[in-house]
């Protein structure tokens, strides 16, 4: 089923739950003036979406700052300081679903407040959906966002790390027996 008939035909309507065992949620900044690519994946991923029958859709996906992992101690530490994340202060990133709307039969056009280190920033991105059934669908989508202006994260010694950071999400939910609220 396409996106556009499950939210049409109101087989969508519901709570969707994330499946947080095949979510992957990281992004990644260009490092060394665009030498390499720094990497970073959040362990410790939830989310709900709720499907009203008018059709609007709301809902969030939390992670858990602490669970970010790069693949080096040393960075993870950095990474986890006042610097980017301030884990100590800022427990979570929230991504708000603000609006979806449909793009033809394989993609949704997704509005939403991302809070990372205590700063909102509203972005827009577009996704694809797949397997999209009315008991499961798959959401992947990136999108670019200024980690400076954005979020305050300005740590970058001779201008060395990228602003932008591409944030990559591929998450499965699966509904609930919930009912929406």
């Amino acid at each position: 089923m396409s996106p556009v008939s499950l939210l049409r035909d109101g087989a969508a309507v519901g709570v969707w739950v994330l499946d947080p065992a095949t979510c992957v949620l990281e992004f990644r900044v260009k490092h060394f003036w665009g030498a390499m690519n720094v990497r970073g994946r959040f362990g410790a991923v939830t989310g709900r979406v709720e499907v009203a029958a008018s059709g609007t859709v709301s809902g969030s996906i939390e992670a858990q700052s602490a669970s970010l992992e790069s693949g080096s101690g040393a960075r993870d530490k950095h990474l986890r300081s006042a610097d980017f994340f301030d884990v100590a202060n800022h427990p979570t990133v929230v991504f708000s679903i603000v609006a979806v709307h449909p793009l033809g039969d394989a993609g949704v056009r997704v509005t939403g407040d991302l809070t990372a280190a205590g700063r909102t920033q509203s972005i827009t991105f577009d996704t694809s959906v797949s397997d999209a059934t009315q008991e499961h669908f798959t959401v992947d989508g990136q999108v670019s966002v200024d980690r400076r202006a954005g979020f305050g994260m300005n740590w970058s010694p001779l201008g060395m790390a990228s602003s932008t950071a591409v944030l990559v999400v591929h998450a499965q939910f699966a509904k609930s027996a919930q009912t929406a609220t």
